[in-house]
């Protein structure tokens, strides 16, 4: 995400009382991905792997829920899982 998505994500996120962290660590419950690659993709799947509970989602959940003002399901937006 370029650095004004990541403004508005942090906005967004603290706005309806959620805590938006840069950097992913056993803490963070959701981790929104624009892509199924990377180093931070990989790490939040081997959390999943290691039974760490976060949902590693695609950007469209986070559009989602700004679009319609909710948390929404994230079921439909789970990235697969290996």
């Amino acid at each position: 995400f370029n650095h004004q998505e990541k403004a508005l994500m942090k906005s967004f996120v603290e706005f309806f009382g959620g805590k938006y962290q840069e950097y992913l660590n056993s803490k963070c419950t959701h981790f929104v991905s624009a892509k199924a690659s990377g180093k931070k993709y990989e790490t939040a799947m081997k959390m999943i792997q290691n039974h760490k509970w976060i949902f590693v989602l695609k950007k469209g959940w986070f559009n989602y829920c700004a679009k319609t003002r909710t948390l929404a399901n994230e079921a439909p937006f789970l990235w697969n899982r290996k």
